[in-house]
């Protein structure tokens, strides 16, 4: 831990927190996507569509944050980190395969 915050001190960045950081953000960004264009297909037969996206949303991208912040987290603390990236693109596989079919559903009935 001493030589992660020297090597820290003495470049500004830890070269694998960044990668850590960058996969990690690769891959949240499909599944946080994938969500949003669901609430937002959801939003489109509701009054209050702003409100309904911002409260329900929410609590499902929590998910992407806790897994990928701890990616991060593992990577500098020098523990293996495969698990969390397991789990973080499992959430968005299950996203993205099973999202699409029931948002272009969505926007069939709202279109009618």
């Amino acid at each position: 831990h001493i030589q992660l915050q020297r090597k820290a001190s003495k470049t500004g960045f830890i070269i694998p927190a960044l990668v850590s950081l960058s996969l990690s953000l690769f891959i949240g960004t499909f599944g946080i996507s994938t969500i949003l264009t669901f609430f937002s297909a959801l939003a489109l037969m509701a009054r209050q569509a702003q409100i309904l996206v911002g409260l329900l949303s929410f609590p499902s991208i929590v998910p992407f944050m806790i897994f990928g912040s701890a990616t991060v987290n593992s990577v500098l603390n020098g523990s293996d980190s495969t698990n969390l990236y397991l789990i973080l693109v499992s959430i968005s596989l299950l996203a993205f395969l099973t999202l699409p079919s029931i948002c272009s559903t969505l926007i069939k009935l709202a279109i009618e």
